[in-house]
């Protein structure tokens, strides 16, 4: 007996000393080990609670990481160097067809409804403040962002101008909370709520509707073998049936939202958590959305492509663009028009914080006005001006000799063109240019990331054949 006991000590010993030379070669063991074993647990009720999630865009951060290939390509885009997709495609390039697809519809609202929100914190009027604020909510709730829609819903109540208004987005309120996965929260508040809705005398079934499904919903995400006499259980019951019979009120029993609650009602009753809430935001756009699109479609290029810009729809702007170039190439457009079109193109990478793209296209721009019209053009002029917020840009993220390279180009180009060096455009244009290529003090910038669209292959096609056509 003492032998065997002896024998299992030794063995235990071996184990624990084996297992201790492991964690020292290995640190990070341990931490895999105990999240494989999370991996297996099942999912706490907050978990539950989560609405649909659009996954981030992954960008690669390309601006902010100097390259030497970069002072070789600007020098061909300003020298008008024709190319085709399969042949220009260096690592640096930030029109990438890898780009994932976009979410259509979401994050559309979402853009314009920040920009939206934007124009409202710079306006005196504040009439449109509680549905700007409320819709905006709705949709980060809909990203999964529910504590920034929290501030939002917040901010929005401040606005209400009715009872009525307020009493929707306090119960919006509640329902962040729950998204937050804090029940505990959402029922303090949302009961808060329905007390102050049965002191008025007439409510919107559909305010009262609400209020009760999620009351029941938060009731249900707190049963657990901890809700003594199953109070949280009796409750979200309670709080369904009352849900039902006002969506029965207002709908009848086979509206979507009496089968959605009726369906919470028989997962409580097999101890299954609540399903997620509902999407949140207004399916359709707004009304003064559908109503721009024909006065907007009636301005010049720069103008549409500006609004879409301050809109935050570069993705647009760069459309419209697309199907003026398409235009023009078939109209054979004079070589003032297809750089005009192309600094607008470099507008909307500069919007999505492509800047070596941008830099290229205001350089193609550039040397096209330049041969074409000469120094007095107006595109060029644009160009000029674009080329010098693209070197600032470089030169706070650290690459102070592209900068150069722009500056050096430009004054390339024009020597290549025939410009007189004292001709007044060019020397005040070249100036700029050199001021930013040379700062005496230069802000240092966070490397920015690339937001584009993907279309690199169809931007590449038609630059060339617009050089190709001139």
């Amino acid at each position: 007996m003492v032998a065997t006991a002896s024998s299992q000590d030794l063995a235990i010993t071996i184990v624990l000393v084996l297992m201790g030379a492991l964690w020292t070669a290995s640190p990070h063991l341990a931490a895999h080990l105990s999240q494989a074993g999370l991996a297996m647990e099942e999912p706490p009720i907050s978990d539950l609670l989560e609405t649909d999630f659009f996954p981030e865009e992954v960008y690669e951060t390309v601006t902010g990481i100097a390259t030497q290939s970069f002072p070789s390509q600007i020098q061909a885009a300003f020298a008008g160097e024709r190319h085709t997709s399969d042949q220009h495609q260096p690592a640096k390039v930030v029109l990438k067809s890898s780009v994932p697809a976009r979410v259509s519809g979401i994050h559309d609202d979402h853009r314009r409804l920040e920009a939206a929100r934007v124009r409202l914190t710079l306006s005196k009027d504040k009439t449109q403040a509680f549905p700007i604020e409320r819709e905006l909510a709705h949709v980060k709730m809909d990203l999964g962002q529910p504590a920034s829609a929290l501030r939002l819903y917040e901010q929005a109540s401040a606005h209400a101008e009715t009872s009525v208004e307020r009493l929707a987005v306090l119960s919006d309120i509640g329902e962040a909370h729950l998204r937050q996965g804090n029940p505990a929260a959402s029922i303090q508040h949302l009961e808060g709520v329905l007390d102050a809705v049965q002191e008025l005398e007439s409510v919107p079934t559909k305010v009262v509707s609400d209020l009760h499904e999620r009351l029941g919903r938060a009731h249900h995400a707190s049963t657990n073998e901890w809700d003594f006499g199953e109070s949280h259980e009796r409750k979200a019951a309670m709080h369904y049936s009352e849900a039902l019979n006002a969506a029965a009120e207002r709908h009848g029993w086979d509206s979507e939202q009496s089968e959605r609650t009726t369906a919470q009602m028989n997962r409580l009753a097999s101890g299954d958590g609540p399903m997620v809430g509902r999407r949140l935001r207004t399916p359709s756009p707004p009304p003064q959305h559908t109503q721009d699109d024909s006065r907007q479609a009636a301005l010049p290029l720069f103008a549409r492509v500006r609004s879409l810009i301050d809109e935050l729809l570069p993705e647009h702007a760069e459309a419209e663009v697309f199907k003026e170039l398409e235009t023009m190439l078939g109209e054979q457009a004079s070589g003032e028009e297809m750089a005009a079109t192309l600094v607008l193109l470099g507008q909307v990478r500069r919007a999505q914080e492509c800047y070596d793209a941008a830099a290229e296209l205001y350089a193609t721009a550039l040397g096209m006005a330049l041969r074409a019209t000469g120094a007095s053009s107006m595109a060029a002029a644009d160009a000029y001006k674009g080329l010098s917020f693209c070197q600032v840009v470089f030169h706070g993220t650290g690459r102070a000799e592209d900068a150069v390279a722009i500056f050096e180009g430009a004054v390339a180009v024009a020597d290549a063109a025939q410009i007189a060096a004292d001709h007044e455009e060019r020397r005040s244009s070249e100036r700029r240019l050199k001021a930013n290529a040379f700062p005496d003090i230069s802000q240092t910038m966070p490397a920015m990331q690339c937001r584009s669209s993907g279309k690199d292959s169809q931007v590449l096609d038609l630059v060339s054949r617009a050089l190709s056509a001139l």
